[in-house]
């Protein structure tokens, strides 16, 4: 399909309060079932991927649980954390937030304490200045701060902020503030209705998705719709470039934290699909495909097998994947064997043998193996195993 449209039928904020923002389009059109497909997609997107702003904790002056009573202040601390829930914060610029920013309110009685009396960073703004806080009597005083965080979903808090994973930089860190619960999508609800415009004997494309948004008023519907669809492209863009790469292959760049693109694009197929035995044994080699026919075997396989090819220093060169391979082997010869996380009895019996690296458990040879006390066929069987899934081949013993 390349004929699609997104048509805004409705876009209104509620004149009963600031935050509610509604917005309905039309998307289309789709063939049968798609329709449920991407309206689905859509909404679960703009329930779980559009970010916020939130009040995360609060600090009051005298109160060290959330079940005290202040003088002077009609609701209990525990109604001013709801309350302060109830607030929506939104960002001026559109930039995101690198660490938690405060607020603080400080009032005196008597009177009626609103969102309009925060004092928020010059960054950051209330939807809705009316909200309720409070109500002070004569020698009410109220005197807190506040932390606002950015962040996505809702957060349940269960203990102090200082476990969680927000923002591990706060700037009063060592303070103890009462956790709110944080409600930080912008997003309140979101109703779809898929109908059909024309028959389906006449027109394939016949299905066209009525999107209902409604949100807190920080961010319009059609801004988080254009977002969502952004998402939604980026990610399967990704998606679509997906390799299926060998275990060695994609456990050796993430724990080294580098970069293959280059060989990446050169994998076209599942590499666990070419099974690789740790036996000895000659590949066969096609006569016209002999040469690409050995860049899926090990390194150590093919030299012990008497595989010349491999030994052409023009075919390492060209190839990235057999370079990687070598280098994953030669970082594991100089490595003890306590990494390769070997059963107790097995590694007791290496070391009785005086055994120390893994290199020189891939130059061992069968007979070698065989009279070191403590290693049975099973023991040997099981050492293959954990090697093998190492991505590390030897040719004697294996």
């Amino acid at each position: 399909m390349k004929n699609f449209f997104l048509s805004c039928k409705e876009l209104r904020i509620e004149p009963s309060s600031p935050k509610s923002y509604y917005g309905c389009f039309y998307l289309g059109p789709f063939e049968a079932s798609q329709g449920l497909t991407v309206a689905n997609a859509l909404r679960r997107t703009l329930l779980s991927e559009i970010s916020g702003l939130a009040i995360t904790g609060i600090k009051i002056d005298g109160v060290f649980h959330e079940y005290s009573t202040m003088a002077g202040i009609r609701e209990s601390v525990l109604d001013i954390l709801l309350n302060f829930k109830e607030i929506v914060l939104m960002k001026k610029l559109n930039k995101p937030m690198t660490q938690t920013l405060l607020g603080y309110l400080q009032v005196r009685g008597p009177g009626i304490v609103r969102a309009s009396d925060l004092r928020l960073p010059p960054t950051i703004q209330c939807v809705d200045p009316d909200q309720y806080i409070a109500t002070l009597s004569e020698n009410g005083n109220l005197n807190l701060k506040f932390q606002i965080n950015e962040g996505k979903n809702f957060v349940h808090f269960k203990n102090s902020l200082d476990d969680l994973n927000l923002n591990k930089d706060s700037v009063d860190s060592k303070e103890y503030y009462l956790p709110i619960d944080a409600v930080f999508t912008p997003i309140k609800k979101v109703n779809y209705t898929i109908e059909s415009y024309t028959a389906e004997s006449i027109e394939k494309a016949h299905q066209v998705v009525i999107l209902e948004v409604w949100t807190n008023g920080t961010i319009s519907p059609k801004d988080a719709i254009s977002q969502t669809l952004n998402y939604l492209r980026s990610m399967f863009n990704h998606l679509g470039q997906l390799k299926i790469l060998q275990s060695v292959v994609t456990t050796y760049s993430l724990t080294k934290n580098k970069k293959y693109r280059r060989i990446f694009k050169r994998i076209e197929n599942d590499l666990d699909l070419m099974h690789l035995n740790f036996t000895k044994k000659k590949f066969l080699q096609s006569k016209n495909k002999s040469i690409l026919n050995t860049t899926i075997p090990s390194i150590t396989t093919q030299v012990n097998n008497g595989s010349n090819q491999i030994n052409d220093p023009a075919r390492i060169g060209k190839d990235p994947l057999e370079k990687m391979k070598k280098k994953v082997i030669i970082e594991w010869e100089s490595r003890s064997i306590s990494d390769l996380g070997l059963p107790y009895d097995i590694y007791n019996s290496l070391k009785q043998a005086n055994i120390n690296t893994v290199g020189e458990i891939l130059k061992m040879n069968l007979n070698e193996a065989e009279i070191i006390p403590g290693l049975s066929l099973q023991s040997l069987n099981l050492l293959k195993e954990i090697v093998n899934s190492k991505g590390l081949i030897s040719s004697s013993i294996l």
